[in-house]
């Protein structure tokens, strides 16, 4: 039997987080006074996916662990770790095909990680390059594996991620992880470490938690920004940057929520700082469903999000970040092709949209 046919064989489909009941624990904040509210949209059939949001947005998940591994093996094809004690994965996304993953990332040699670092997983399948998981699940996985680690009296650490984008690695020095201290496999690499790091904030469990660590993201981010201390501006998000998703008729949108006073920003032609800047500042933010709403985490307590969603594919993901900061969250849901995330596009209304904005709006006065 080869690497990759003992690593699969060692319990992976019913694989979960070892020691995840164990470790370093944090609780779930709970959902305080999040409330989300229906949008103009709402009838009949529109309430029946909105109940299951507010459901889900409601509910307080169980308590995150972070735990100690050792002798571990990290496998760069979603993040696989393989330990003496079995497997620790991303408990979504890796269902289908394990055996090639596996074997792809075992192609090229080990990369020998230092064994006087204690070494934070800081990846999964979820997180390459997006935006949304990146700042709601790998940096409160970091700061949690990192406060266990002070716990045990361990300084000097680092992290093993994905290939990273600019505004990836700029965020980890704000976190105060150093450059040379952030190594990044891809999906043909595997890495080797002593002592390892790993929070369940990784896995698909707490993906929706109001934890500390998501709070403490939105304070460091907002203090180093500089964000404006004075919410005066209305924004607007557009897709433009993806392919993913099309809202066909964003720009008679635009066209008629420009009239009204918003401005219109594109989140991927941003730098972190001015996409922090930006939704600080905000008093009203509308997006449709996507990764650039995740700035509604920098948002201002007390600000008005509405977010546009597909009714084949509602989702909680930038909804529950308001729950951190305090936000007051809209959402208006519209018949489309049926096909969730692969849909070949979907249209809003944009008389409705300007209805919720009227709601949410009078709210201020």
């Amino acid at each position: 039997m080869n690497q990759a046919e003992r690593i699969v064989s060692s319990g992976w489909r019913d694989a979960a987080s070892t020691a995840c009941a164990s470790g370093y624990q944090v609780e779930d904040q709970g959902a305080g006074n999040f409330c989300l509210r229906p949008g103009a949209s709402i009838q009949a059939r529109q309430h029946q996916a909105l109940a299951r949001l507010q459901t889900e947005l409601s509910a307080v998940s169980a308590p995150a662990a972070a735990f100690m591994i050792h002798d571990v093996l990290l496998l760069g094809n979603g993040f696989i770790v393989s330990t003496q004690n079995g497997l620790v994965r991303e408990s979504r996304y890796l269902t289908n095909n394990v055996e090639r993953r596996v074997e792809l990332s075992l192609r090229d040699e080990p990369v020998m990680l230092d064994d006087s670092v204690t070494w934070i997983v800081a990846g999964n399948a979820s997180s390459r390059n997006n935006y949304w998981h990146w700042f709601a699940q790998i940096l409160p996985a970091v700061l949690h594996c990192r406060d266990y680690a002070t716990t045990l009296g361990k300084y000097n650490i680092g992290v093993v991620t994905e290939p990273l984008k600019d505004w990836q690695v700029e965020s980890l020095l704000v976190m105060g992880i150093a450059r040379g201290l952030i190594v990044e496999i891809n999906q043909f690499q595997n890495a080797q470490a002593k002592t390892c790091l790993y929070s369940s904030f990784l896995s698909g469990f707490s993906v929706f938690s109001n934890n500390r660590y998501r709070k403490e993201i939105s304070d460091t981010f907002i203090r180093w920004a500089g964000a404006p201390d004075v919410a005066d501006v209305k924004v607007a998000i557009s897709r433009r940057d993806t392919k993913k998703r099309r809202l066909l008729n964003e720009d008679l949108l635009h066209t008629a929520l420009e009239a009204d006073g918003f401005h219109i920003v594109t989140g991927g032609t941003m730098s972190l700082r001015e996409q922090i800047q930006t939704f600080h500042a905000a008093s009203v933010i509308v997006a449709p469903h996507g990764a650039g709403s995740t700035n509604v985490l920098f948002g201002r307590p007390g600000a008005r999000y509405v977010e546009l969603a597909q009714l084949s594919y509602p989702n909680s993901g930038p909804l529950s970040l308001c729950k951190t900061s305090e936000m007051l969250a809209w959402i208006d849901l519209f018949e489309d092709d049926g096909m969730g995330q692969s849909t070949d596009g979907w249209t809003v209304s944009t008389e409705v949209v300007r209805d919720t904005i009227a709601d949410a709006e009078s709210l201020l006065s």
